[in-house]
């Protein structure tokens, strides 16, 4: 988990090195993730383009290639969490219910 103004970023990982290039077509692409985070550098980019785009929460793709170079793939603003390990899914959907009942103010980010 890593912070911005405003903007709290939840990150998990999949080592995707041995999956197809499509990773959901592969059982491991589904059960795979881990609660490793990606850098700073990374949640700092995140929380940028989701300040930049003006949206409240959104899940983002970043691919780390073989020299370890971050490359942002896509944002979606009603992108899906469930599926990550329990630690990430439970506090994104921790802080969602927060937005919803009024308890984190508007303008709050999240990401996961």
């Amino acid at each position: 988990m890593g912070t911005a103004p405003h903007c709290t970023v939840y990150s998990a990982t999949l080592a995707a090195s041995e999956l197809p290039l499509d990773w959901r077509l592969a059982e491991a692409g589904h059960t795979g993730f881990t609660t490793v985070p990606a850098p700073a550098e990374v949640h700092d980019l995140a929380a940028r383009a989701t300040a930049v785009l003006g949206v409240g929460y959104s899940a983002q793709d970043w691919i780390c290639d073989e020299d370890g170079f971050w490359w942002f793939v896509d944002l979606n603003p009603a992108g899906q969490w469930l599926f990550l390990p329990h630690e990430v899914a439970d506090a994104v959907t921790a802080e969602i219910a927060a937005f919803l009942d009024g308890s984190q103010r508007p303008g709050d980010g999240l990401l996961s």
